[in-house]
């Protein structure tokens, strides 16, 4: 198996977004059905994303639940750096 950070390196990550924008509608979709589905944990919920990625997905979650904590796990630095100055800029998620 090929090391993520070799995958994702800083080149394939600055394109990610990007090339994933064009499944949208399906991406929203998905995000209305997890915010169903955990929308019955407790208010003071503590999520792990494993393979956070760029935290397109741990943003999502926390706009819908800004009273959540998030911990991001991601192999690839390039990928995490990212999920990092996405978090940063969100009001709600405290970035260490």
């Amino acid at each position: 198996m090929k090391n993520p950070s070799v995958i994702f390196d800083q080149e394939h990550t600055a394109k990610y977004d990007k090339q994933n924008a064009r499944w949208a509608s399906e991406r929203e979709a998905l995000f209305s059905l997890m915010r169903l589905i955990l929308s019955e944990l407790p208010s003071d919920a503590r999520i792990l994303c494993v393979g956070a990625g760029t935290g397109t997905e741990m943003i999502a979650l926390a706009q819908a639940f800004p009273q959540w904590q998030f911990t991001a796990v991601e192999p690839a630095p390039a990928m995490l750096d990212v999920c990092r100055r996405k978090a940063e800029e969100h009001p709600t998620l405290h970035v260490p």
